[in-house]
């Protein structure tokens, strides 16, 4: 029972990385590529955190409906 939540809460957290990495792909903000890019990877390191944080440091005219 113990092994089927750790393989749950481990597909769970993938999911969870690679939509918030999928939100940061597809954003329509206007940014450098260099920028998207380490918005996607830290999306996909750090989940919600990492895009959030990201968006945070995006300035505002740049950011389109986040």
């Amino acid at each position: 029972m113990f092994d089927i939540a750790i393989i749950v809460g481990i597909t769970t957290l993938t999911v969870l990385h690679l939509f918030f990495g999928w939100k940061a792909f597809s954003s329509r903000s206007i940014i450098s590529v260099g920028s998207r890019s380490r918005w996607i990877t830290l999306s996909l390191l750090l989940g919600p955190v990492g895009y959030y944080f990201y968006l945070g440091i995006i300035p505002c005219d740049l950011v389109a409906d986040e």
